[in-house]
């Protein structure tokens, strides 16, 4: 049995807005569990109502990032509005033993097709930047740590937004060990550094299942017709799906893929559910 993934933390209505759509979204596209993991120590209980109410078969699970992620002082996050240490919570997903493969998400994505073929891939799995082979699940060449870290103040090569693999508990506690030299060398992206300098072993995510926004206008008809696109990700945009539709900016955006993304998800998920989470969300917005 597989599972999908979405982890929370925070108590920013913002983000919880986001995720009850992609649930939506998401349970539309694949048939196996959704699980919706969330910190103990600042996720509200009433998000987690919330998110039963739009999608009552997800399973929420807890986990506990006290002193892992959470209340460490001497991480200097890249973006201002949440600490980019607390993406590494993605470890908290190998808790899940009891399935075979799990695939962790973020919510700034919009799914197009079905999705569950994403199980069959070699694992662990995330888009590699530097593969020549784009849309294969090719094996990643052997990954220098040392350069890894040198390299992390700046930059990343792997986009962790969606990340596949075997769920492991005897693996968390590398993981936990690795988050301190991700935090001694205040790392910009500190999930995919993780995730580079742990696995000793890692696939490349076929770029049809995280295909990055700054891609969208670059989509050849060859392309398309060779890799249809299953998962489009806002990643790199300060302005996700959401916050372009409630602005009133589809009309503004030129015509191309990101404008076809957005129409898509306006039309197929935000038109028929923003009345039930407008009222959702008027309790967690003055």
């Amino acid at each position: 049995m597989y599972a999908f993934v979405l982890i929370h933390f925070g108590s920013n209505p913002k983000y919880l807005e986001l995720e009850l759509y992609f649930l939506l979204n998401l349970r539309r596209k694949t048939s196996y569990d959704i699980v919706y993991m969330y910190s103990v120590n600042d996720t509200p209980t009433e998000f987690i109502k919330a998110v039963k109410k739009i999608c009552p078969t997800a399973k929420a699970i807890s986990y506990d990032d006290n002193n892992i992620t959470y209340n460490i002082q001497n991480f200097q996050s890249f973006y201002e509005h949440f600490n980019t240490l607390r993406t590494c919570n993605f470890i908290f997903a190998n808790q899940l033993t009891q399935y075979e493969k799990v695939c962790v998400l973020e919510s700034d994505m919009v799914i197009r097709k079905n999705v569950d073929d994403i199980f069959l891939l070699n694992c662990p799995a995330g888009l590699y930047h530097p593969s020549r082979n784009e849309y294969i699940n090719s094996l990643v060449p052997t990954i220098n740590k040392k350069q890894i870290l040198q390299n992390c103040p700046e930059k990343s090569d792997l986009n962790g937004g969606l990340f596949l693999f075997k769920p492991d508990k005897s693996i968390i506690k590398t993981y936990i060990n690795n988050i301190k030299l991700v935090v001694e060398h205040n790392c910009r992206y500190p999930n995919e550094i993780l995730i580079l300098y742990t696995n000793p072993v890692l696939y490349n995510m076929p770029m049809q299942y995280n295909f990055p926004c700054y891609y969208f206008n670059k989509w050849s008809i060859k392309n398309k017709q060779n890799h249809p696109i299953s998962i489009y990700h806002f990643s790199g945009s300060v302005y996700k799906q959401l916050d372009i539709i409630k602005d009133g900016w589809v009309d503004k955006l030129e015509n191309g893929k990101k404008k076809e993304v957005v129409l898509y998800f306006k039309n197929n998920y935000y038109n028929q559910y923003h009345k039930v989470i407008d009222e959702i969300m008027k309790k967690f917005i003055q």
